[in-house]
Formats: C-alpha cells, sequence, structure tokens
C-alpha cells in the first residue's frame, strides 16, 4: 500500500469490487480496496447465485433490469464465465391471499416492464415436471430472472482491477476513519496510515460498524441465512423456485447440484455463521414436501453466509451529508448480488464525477430520517 489514494473502498466482495473495477473503468485508477479477509469471504461468496427482477418497488425493479442485461455480456467484458442462465424464478403461492399478492406483484411488474405472469396450478409443472404442484394454488414466473455462479464475477472484476491500475489488500482491516474540517480525510490499517478524500463503505455486515468509524448512523442489521448443496442430479430444474410463506427457495446448478435454504422466521440479528442440525432438518422436509421424488438425495455440505438488512429492506446507496466524501454501498438485504453490475456504475459515476443518478434519490441514508417511512420492499427471500 502506498501513503495516499483518490479514493479507499472497504469490502471486496461484489459491491466493492463492481464499484472499483467501474471507477478504473472512468480512468479514475488511484484506488484502494481493503478487505478485512479474502475476497468475497462475506455475502458475496456464500449464497445461491440468484438474479431476479421480481420485486415490488420501482427502483429496485429498475437496478434489477438493467443488471440482467449487463450479466448477459459479462463474461465477455470480465474475461471469465459466470455461467449465467436465465430459467426464471417461479414464485408459488399456497393460499388465496398469497394468490392475490402474487397478482398485485405481477400487475405491478407488468406496468414497470417484467415480464411476469400468472401460471395456474394445472400448468406449474410444466415448468417445474417434478414439483408436487397439488401444495400450490399458482405461481408467479418471470423468464428473464435466473442464477449464475458468483466466484467468477469476483476473481473477474479482481483481475481487470489490477489490469488497470488499482490495487487490492486482503487480510487488512479499517482500523479508524480520519475526518477534518467535515471532510473524510484519511483512513488507518494496522499497517498505517492512508490519506484520502474519499471512502467507500461496502462492507457488508461489517457496514453499521464502518459507519460509526465515520460517526455516520448506518441502520443495518446483520442475520444469518443457511444454504445447503445436495449431490449432483439429473437435470429437472430450470428456474429458482421460491415458496411465499417460508422463504425456501431452490435452483439446481449446471452441474446437477441443488442449492438452497428456507427462512427461520425466529431467527435474531447476529454476526454468526454457524450451521445448524435444525436447518438441515427443516430444508430436507421441505425438500421433500415439495419433491417427493429425490428423497434419497445426499446432501453434500452446508453452510451460512448473512443478509445486510436495511429497514425497508432495500439498499442504502450514495454519498452521506457528513462528512463529506463518506459514500455508502450496503443494507442489500440479501440481493446486492443481483444488482451489482448497475449499482457499481452509478455509485462509480457519483464518486468520479459527482452527478446523481436519478435511480439513488430512493436509497439514500437520508430516508431514515425521523417521521420518514419509506415504502418496504415486500419481496424477500431466503
Amino acid at each position: 500500500m502506498r501513503k495516499s489514494y483518490d479514493c479507499v473502498i472497504i469490502g471486496a466482495g461484489i459491491s466493492g469490487l463492481t464499484i472499483g473495477y467501474h471507477l478504473c473503468l472512468r480512468g479514475m485508477t488511484d484506488i484502494l480496496i481493503a478487505e478485512r479477509s479474502y475476497i468475497g469471504s462475506g455475502a458475496s461468496g456464500r449464497n445461491i447465485g440468484g438474479v431476479r427482477a421480481q420485486w415490488t418497488r420501482k427502483d429496485n425493479i429498475a437496478l434489477a433490469k438493467e443488471s440482467i442485461e449487463i450479466f448477459r455480456g459479462l463474461s465477455k467484458e470480465i474475461g471469465y464465465n459466470i455461467w449465467f442462465r436465465q430459467g426464471g424464478y417461479l414464485f408459488l403461492a399456497e393460499n388465496e391471499e398469497q394468490v392475490e399478492t402474487l397478482r398485485e406483484s405481477i400487475a405491478f411488474q407488468n406496468r414497470n416492464g417484467v415480464k411476469t405472469r400468472l401460471i395456474e396450478q394445472s400448468k406449474l409443472n410444466e415448468i417445474v415436471p417434478f414439483l408436487d404442484s397439488s401444495r400450490f394454488l399458482a405461481g408467479a414466473f418471470n423468464p428473464d430472472d435466473g442464477v449464475l455462479l458468483p466466484f467468477p464475477i469476483l476473481w473477474g472484476y479482481r483481475d481487470r482491477i489490477i489490469e488497470m491500475g488499482g490495487e487490492i489488500v486482503t487480510m487488512t482491516d479499517v482500523k479508524e476513519i480520519g475526518i477534518r474540517n467535515g471532510r473524510i480525510d484519511s483512513v488507518k490499517t494496522k499497517d498505517g496510515e492512508i490519506s484520502t478524500e474519499n471512502v467507500v463503505n461496502a462492507a457488508g455486515r461489517w457496514s453499521s460498524r464502518v459507519g460509526e468509524l465515520a460517526g455516520v448512523k448506518v441502520p443495518t442489521k446483520p442475520y444469518r441465512h443457511e444454504i445447503l448443496v445436495t449431490e449432483p442430479l439429473k437435470p429437472f430444474l430450470d428456474p429458482m423456485v421460491v415458496t411465499l410463506s417460508d422463504g425456501f427457495c431452490m435452483n439446481q446448478s449446471i452441474r446437477g447440484e441443488l442449492i438452497g435454504g428456507v427462512s427461520d422466521l425466529k431467527e435474531l440479528p447476529s454476526a454468526s455463521w454457524s450451521s445448524s442440525i435444525q436447518f438441515a432438518q427443516r430444508m430436507s422436509r421441505r425438500i421433500l414436501q415439495l419433491f417427493p421424488s429425490i428423497g434419497g438425495a445426499r446432501i453434500l455440505r452446508q453452510w451460512a453466509g448473512s443478509y445486510d438488512v436495511s429497514p425497508d429492506n432495500s439498499p442504502i446507496l450514495g454519498m452521506v451529508r457528513e462528512p463529506e466524501g463518506f459514500y455508502i454501498a450496503c443494507g442489500y438485504s440479501g440481493h446486492g448480488l443481483m444488482i451489482s453490475p448497475k449499482v457499481g456504475k452509478i455509485m462509480a459515476e457519483l464518486i468520479a464525477t459527482g452527478r446523481k443518478d436519478p435511480l439513488l434519490s430512493g436509497f439514500t441514508l437520508d430516508r431514515f430520517k425521523e417521521g420518514i417511512a419509506p415504502p418496504k420492499e415486500k419481496l424477500v427471500i431466503g
């Protein structure tokens, strides 16, 4: 590390790397990305790779739609195959109330350019052949949604950033953020102090702690979410399958493994990444309910990650009012990877040029001021 950089990004997950990549593309290559562990050690390396535009907020839909377009060509752009395939997302309703929720969501998404359509019970098995469709009344399906492999994206951005002149350091925790006359002045790590006028908080589940270093209250909380993966099976599942009642989600990888999770409604905020036998039992039972014919599949392993959850289940993006030069890109509430291409572009534009993309207006930290109740994103799963 040098003693001075134009910008220091805290966190080398998908958010920090995407912002760094787009800063370098804009010619702002005097940047440092500081990661407390290894690249992708947080949520970016612990998710199931889902990408969808089925949301209940217009701005979330806009971020997702443009990101999906970018994902289509991203393998060529970064030189790594991200294995992006658009098999769709199928949201399943088990009662009339959930069916009405899907109808409202579909109408809203259609008005905002998303091709979601209602799938009647009799047609569910045309999309997912081995599903026990008798358990469900209907589904919502968007064929443009899909899945990808997160790790090649991280590796590709890493390589391109370094090629363009940016720097990335791992095992380097930021301990202090210096402020002088109301402006970012420096950061301090175990290896010493670094002069900079711009700091980006892309620290995921540590975003609240990083905010405190700059005197900024970032209202996010980490929630543990567990995932398991089975042995490879003969391909049968094209879309991501999601149940509204319990946040179950599962897809099948290109190698045939089933990968997914299910919510624990009793889970409290914590920094835990421990994995539990209770999750394995709960997830196994749910898979058997939905797909009785695959009961003999063996679990290969399970793990946990974190959702960095904001009060309205939507990201916090932009520059804070004070200190000047402190930027936030966190609070993704489980959908950071899927909107990262667009977020990286508009955040880099803000940092490099000062221009604020209109999409940022709904995601600023100011929306949580006392007395303001921003609309809550309702379709958070997992």
